[in-house]
């Protein structure tokens, strides 16, 4: 499987009331750069973690890096680096953004909403 290291807005999504509410988190992908065709497993095993760390920081100051934030307007007191991203969503706290590595090109999560059991 390919590297990719992808980069993601995460955000904490209103799951329920119940146990006096509880929240998940959701990223949307925003940024998908292929790494290297090499099996991840392999290619992740030898690779310098301070080098993965960097990438990975470094991804991410890209992404945000000359964005001024913009307040979100739903009430959470969040800021946002997506341009339109302040239009007010019911549930939804402050976004950040995270880089990771993975087999896979960047896709939303989860896939399906949690439920509480």
């Amino acid at each position: 499987m390919p590297v990719y290291l992808n980069t993601y807005e995460t955000h904490e999504a209103y799951g329920g009331p119940e146990e006096g509410g509880w929240w998940f988190t959701c990223g949307t992908p925003v940024q998908s750069v292929l790494i290297n065709d090499e099996d991840f497993e392999e290619w992740f095993e030898a690779a310098d973690p301070d080098k993965l760390h960097e990438m990975r920081t470094a991804a991410t100051l890209r992404y945000t890096q000359g964005k001024a934030p913009t307040p979100i307007q739903n009430g959470s007191g969040g800021y946002s680096f997506m341009v339109g991203d302040d239009t007010p969503t019911t549930y939804r706290e402050e976004n950040s953004y995270r880089s990771c590595f993975e087999e896979h090109y960047g896709k939303p999560y989860p896939e399906e909403r949690p439920y509480y059991c």
